[in-house]
C-alpha cells in the first residue's frame, strides 16, 4: 500500500481488505464504509473505526439520503451489546444522545437464510421488551394509562426488581425509571434513546424523508418597487429613521450621575490586606482628565461609542452634540462632571436611542401593515421552506406514548407529552383534510415567522391541507387571552391569511371559544371556511 497514493482523486482503488489494519497504523481518509468481521470489544478500536469513516473529504450534499452518511458495519453476538458499545463511543466523540441513537440501525432479515439457526438474528424476529434490573420498583401510578400497560416490575429472589418495558421510549417512563435507580441514570438514558430510535426506524418515511418540500407564503413589504422581508432595518429605512426627528434633549430622568460614590484603594501590607478610601483627586483621575475636553470633543467621543448601523454618521454626531448641550443647559451638570461621567452618559444615550427606535418601529409597523396606505403583500413565488433535515435538533424531542401521524419530520421537537399544546397538536393531526403538519419551533433556523413591531411571531403549528391550502395555528392558554401580545399576534396572523388569496388560513386556537367549541371543532370550522 505504501506505493499507492490513496489521497489522489484519480486513484482507482475502491476497496481495501486488510488484516489488523488499525494495529498496523494504516490510514485512509477516503474510507466511506467500514466493515469489521471481528468481534470488536475495545472502546479505543470502536472509536478508531468510526473515526476512519467520519472524515469524508470532498463530500457534498446528495439528493439520496443514504449517500449523505458514512457507514460502519460491526459484528457482535448481540445487537443490544453492539448498540450499547456504539452508542457510548458516539456520545464520547461528541454526538448528542439522540444523534448517537439514530445512527445505530439494525438491518432487516436477509432473504433465503435460516435465521433461527443464526444467534445474531434470533432477537429480531419479534420486538423484545427493554429489560432493566433496578434496586427499587419504579413509581408508575402517576403515568398515563397507556404507559402503565407497557411496564411491569417483578421482584427477584435477590430483592431487586426486573423491569420490562414494551413502549416506544416515553420520557415520562424514562424519568420514573431513573427515579427508582439514579445510580443507573446514564445506562437508562442510553437504553431509552436507542429504543426511541429503533421505534422511529420501523415507521414509514415522513414527507421530509421522501424529499417533499413544505412551503408557506411569506408576508412581505412592497417597497421601492420590490418585495422586501419585513425586517426591523427595512421598516426603519422605509420610515427614514433618524434620531434628529425627535426631541433629543436629555432630561434629568434619562441621565442621573452620583459623584458621591466611594472609591477604595487596596494594598498588601506584609501578609495583611488593607484598604482605604481614595481621595477626590485620585477618584477623578481614574475617570477622566476633564481639563483636556471641550463640548465638541466630548460629543465626538460619544459618537464613537454610540454608533449604530441604522443611524447616519452625521445624524449620530449631531444627536450626541445636542444631548450634551441640553444637559449643560439644565445647570445640574458642568462639562468636567460630564467628562468624568462619559461612560455612564454613553450608556444613557444608547438607551434613549433604543427607545426612539422602538417608537419608530411601532409607528412604522402600524403604517406599513395596517393603515389604508399599507404596503403588505404575500409572496408566493419565494415562499418560506422548511428544511428537509436538521430542523430544531437542538431542542428537546417529543417522547410521549401517543404516536402522531402526518408530521412532516420523523421527530417532533419542543412538544411535551401532555398539556393543552399537546392536545392541539393531536387534534390537528387527526383531521382528514390535513396532509402533513409540523411543530413550528420558536426562534429556530428554518421556522416560519410573522413580523411584530418589536420582533417576530412563531406560530405553534403549520399544516398543508390536501386541497393545497396552508393552515397556521397558534394556541393560547386562557391566561393569555386578551393580552396586548395575543391581540397583536392575532392581527398579524389574520392579515397574513387575508393577503393569501384564500389559500392561507390562520387560527388562534383556545381551549374553548366563546361558542363553547373545543380545539377540534375550531380546527374543523376554520378548514371548512
Amino acid at each position: 500500500m505504501d506505493s499507492i497514493n490513496l489521497f489522489d482523486r484519480t486513484c482507482p482503488v475502491n476497496y481495501v481488505i486488510t488484516i489488523e489494519a488499525l494495529k498496523e497504523g494504516w490510514d485512509c481518509s477516503f474510507a466511506y464504509i467500514f466493515c469489521s468481521v471481528a468481534n470488536i470489544r475495545s472502546a479505543v478500536d470502536v472509536e478508531q473505526l468510526l473515526g476512519r469513516v467520519m472524515r469524508m473529504p470532498y463530500a457534498r450534499k446528495r439528493r439520496i439520503d443514504e449517500l449523505n452518511k458514512a457507514y460502519a458495519h460491526v459484528i457482535s453476538p448481540s445487537f443490544a451489546a453492539a448498540a450499547d458499545s456504539m452508542y457510548d463511543r458516539l456520545v464520547n466523540m461528541g454526538f448528542n444522545a439522540e444523534e448517537a441513537a439514530a445512527s445505530i440501525i439494525q438491518r432487516p432479515l436477509l432473504p433465503g437464510l435460516d435465521h433461527d439457526a443464526l444467534p445474531l438474528f434470533r432477537a429480531v424476529q419479534k420486538e423484545e421488551p427493554l429489560l432493566l434490573e433496578l434496586p427499587a420498583a419504579p413509581d408508575i401510578e402517576h403515568l398515563p394509562e397507556e404507559e402503565r400497560r407497557n411496564i411491569t416490575a417483578t421482584q427477584t429472589d435477590a430483592g431487586t426488581f426486573k423491569v420490562e418495558y414494551r413502549g416506544p421510549g416515553s420520557d415520562v417512563v424514562e424519568e420514573a425509571v431513573i427515579a427508582a435507580a439514579p445510580g443507573q441514570k446514564d445506562e437508562i438514558r442510553r437504553k431509552f434513546a436507542i429504543r426511541r430510535a429503533r421505534e422511529r426506524q420501523k415507521k414509514p418515511p415522513t414527507p421530509s424523508q421522501k424529499g417533499q418540500m413544505l412551503t408557506v407564503g411569506q408576508l412581505m413589504l412592497n417597497l421601492w418597487d420590490s418585495l422586501e422581508l419585513p425586517e426591523a432595518e427595512t421598516i426603519l429605512m422605509a420610515m427614514d429613521w433618524s434620531p434628529l426627528k425627535h426631541d433629543v434633549g436629555m432630561t434629568p430622568d434619562e441621565f442621573r450621575y452620583n459623584e458621591s460614590a466611594r472609591t477604595f484603594e487596596f494594598d498588601l501590607d506584609g501578609e495583611k490586606m488593607r484598604y482605604h478610601q481614595a481621595d477626590e483627586q485620585v477618584r477623578y483621575t481614574l475617570l477622566a482628565d476633564a481639563t483636556a475636553w471641550d463640548e465638541r470633543g466630548l460629543s465626538r467621543w460619544l459618537d464613537r461609542q454610540c454608533r449604530q448601523s441604522d443611524v447616519r454618521p452625521g445624524d449620530m454626531l449631531e444627536f450626541c452634540r445636542r444631548s450634551v448641550h441640553s444637559l449643560l443647559r439644565l445647570g445640574s451638570f458642568d462639562l468636567e462632571m460630564l467628562c468624568r461621567a462619559k461612560y455612564a452618559l454613553a450608556a444613557a444615550l444608547k438607551s434613549k436611542l433604543a427607545k426612539l427606535r422602538e417608537h419608530v418601529l411601532r409607528d412604522g409597523y402600524q403604517l406599513l401593515f395596517f393603515s389604508p396606505e399599507r404596503k403588505v403583500k404575500m409572496d408566493l413565488s419565494k415562499p418560506h421552506k422548511f428544511p428537509l433535515t436538521g430542523y430544531a435538533e437542538s431542542c428537546s424531542e417529543y417522547t410521549g406514548a401517543y404516536a402522531f401521524k402526518k408530521h412532516y419530520y420523523p421527530v417532533i421537537h419542543d412538544l411535551k407529552s401532555f398539556g393543552e399544546e399537546f392536545e392541539c397538536a393531536r387534534a390537528l393531526g387527526m383531521h382528514s383534510p390535513v396532509k402533513t403538519w409540523v411543530r413550528n419551533v420558536d426562534r429556530q433556523e428554518g421556522s416560519f415567522r410573522l413580523p411584530l413591531h418589536n420582533g417576530w411571531f412563531y406560530p405553534d403549528f403549520v399544516a398543508e391541507l390536501l386541497d393545497g391550502r396552508r393552515l397556521v395555528v397558534e394556541y393560547k392558554g386562557e391566561h393569555l387571552i386578551g393580552t396586548a401580545d395575543t391581540e397583536e399576534k392575532q392581527n398579524i396572523g389574520e392579515l397574513w391569511a387575508e393577503t393569501g388569496n384564500g389559500k392561507h388560513i390562520f387560527l388562534m386556537a383556545v381551549k374553548k371559544d366563546t361558542l363553547g367549541n373545543t380545539v377540534d371543532r375550531q380546527i374543523a370550522a376554520v378548514i371548512a371556511g
